[in-house]
């Protein structure tokens, strides 16, 4: 299957979306009404944000127009920079607010319509937070392994994790006997390939534990380390999520 990452722009809109609908059904849940009862709304709110957009439009038509006439005056072309003036913050947070209220209506209809969690669904990428909370919820529950978190010592789940990283290796030794030529395999490199694959997973699912038994929020940690090491080394880019 193939899996669709969100880009950032979308996680960064899913947010305003999830702050409008905090604030519209601050109790949660919104299933009831028919969809037309939505209609209204959705119209007031896309008049909203026309309204909103075309106050950002026009601070950046005015600033165009400003480097035209300053690139009349001068001998040296206006940088393109001098065209993107900066507009008024609360102008592009009327902008955000009004776009996510009109997208968080038009979710909250398609979902009185039980359309949301179709074949497409499926397709999103690996969510780190979400995985955690499973994973923890499946080693603790009595359908589980029925494994309390804090039945182990950091000890025990470094031991596991350890004891799943040294399979990854012994694979990874075997591929290196496909790679030189080296006979003695039992399984072929598709095979192996997939064993590392499931080994890899496995020290992933008890480093997750270890960190959760440890106290360590490991998909914040993740991120954190990323953007401190991106920052030290001169990489501008931060983790979209």
């Amino acid at each position: 299957m193939t899996h669709i990452f969100p880009r950032a722009e979308v996680l960064a809109f899913a947010v305003h979306m999830e702050l409008a609908l905090r604030a519209q059904y601050p109790r949660g849940g919104w299933k009831g009404p028919a969809p037309s009862y939505f209609a209204p709304a959705m119209m007031q709110k896309s008049a909203d944000l026309r309204r909103a957009a075309e106050t950002c439009y026009s601070a950046q038509v005015a600033a165009y127009k400003a480097a035209k006439a300053k690139n009349l005056q001068c001998a040296n072309p206006v940088d393109e920079a001098d065209v993107r003036a900066p507009i008024d913050p609360v102008a592009k947070q009327h902008v955000a607010r009004s776009a996510a209220e009109l997208a968080a209506a038009a979710m909250v209809m398609a979902d009185t319509c039980s359309a949301l969690f179709g074949p497409a669904f499926h397709t999103l990428g690996f969510h780190l937070e979400s995985f955690s909370r499973e994973n923890r919820t499946r080693c603790e529950a009595k359908n589980g392994f029925n494994q309390p978190l804090d039945a182990w010592s950091l000890s025990d789940w470094m031991t596991a994790t350890l004891g799943e990283l040294g399979e990854a290796a012994n694979v990874v030794k075997k591929l290196n006997r496909v790679r030189d030529g080296i006979p003695g395999n039992d399984r072929t490199e598709a095979q192996l390939r997939q064993d590392l694959s499931d080994e890899l997973a496995d020290a992933f699912i008890y480093l997750d534990l270890m960190a959760q038994a440890a106290g360590v929020d490991l998909p914040k940690a993740v991120r954190d380390k990323f953007d401190r090491t991106s920052a030290k080394i001169g990489y501008v880019e931060e983790l979209p999520f």
